[in-house]
């Protein structure tokens, strides 16, 4: 694993909250002031966006400290090629790479084959749906498992104590502000939940008032995990470098520095 990916993996960890720009309708500018504002490093753009080619360079040329990770990818390129004809912002892992964003995200599981070749260079978090999945994703070399919400009970499963805590797990979909401390307590490590869910019911959506928004998710989340890992948080605020002794959860053989 390069020395970015290592810096993302922790900047990822220790936000602890990962707001996603979904197909929202919303003002795409305005949201990522908003998490700047807020003192976000890492967001999460889906291509569900059909903006996605346009914005990623003008984030990259306006705020090139954050770390982009692109979610709802594929990494079957026959598939994604033939679905550019209705979708025509969707691209290859790999065009998404000569992009230099910094992480991928999915719905799906990847292959063995792509989780090989990127993970030295990016963040990887493919979906699973089973305990076995989870499992072998993290087997072949995925950083995180992204596990679908609201429901928590496979994140309970893939958390239970005959499995060793063996995934981190990265939870995302109806994770408002009442059920991210129930997933901390299940087992996620790391939170994420989209602008449309975020702003629901909004009808003043300002950069400062996104951003406020943007700081109570973030602020539920370290409270969540401070109650269960008050030594790993202390650690990660104190930028002290031994947290990676004190993380509860699996990291790849031979940490980071793998």
């Amino acid at each position: 694993m390069n020395r970015k990916v290592q810096k993302v993996y922790k900047e990822f960890y220790k936000q602890g909250f990962i707001p996603i720009l979904v197909n929202d309708g919303l003002d795409a500018k305005l949201q990522i002031r908003a998490c700047v504002q807020a003192g976000f490093r890492v967001i999460e753009y889906t291509q569900r966006r059909e903006d996605l080619q346009v914005i990623l360079p003008w984030i990259q040329a306006n705020y090139p400290e954050l770390y982009l990770l692109i979610g709802s990818t594929m990494d079957n390129d026959l598939i994604v090629n033939s679905q550019c004809l209705h979708f025509p912002q969707l691209l290859t892992l790999d065009e998404l790479a000569k992009l230099e964003v910094d992480g991928f995200i999915s719905m799906l599981k990847y292959s063995s084959a792509t989780l090989a070749r990127y993970q030295a260079t990016h963040l990887l978090l493919p979906c699973a749906g089973t305990i076995n999945e989870a499992y072998d994703l993290i087997v072949d070399g995925a950083h995180f498992i992204k596990v679908l919400g609201p429901d928590l009970t496979l994140v309970k499963h893939i958390s239970s104590a005959p499995l060793f805590k063996f995934c981190p797990l990265f939870v995302t979909g109806g994770m408002d502000l009442e059920r991210i401390p129930l997933a901390i307590e299940a087992g996620a490590a790391v939170i994420a939940s989209g602008f449309d869910l975020m702003l629901r019911n909004q009808t003043c959506i300002t950069v400062e008032s996104v951003s406020d928004i943007l700081k109570t998710y973030q602020t539920t989340v370290v409270n969540a995990r401070a109650k269960l890992y008050p030594e790993l948080m202390k650690a990660l605020y104190d930028d002290n470098d031994n947290w990676l002794e004190l993380v509860p959860h699996y990291l790849q053989p031979g940490g980071l520095n793998a």
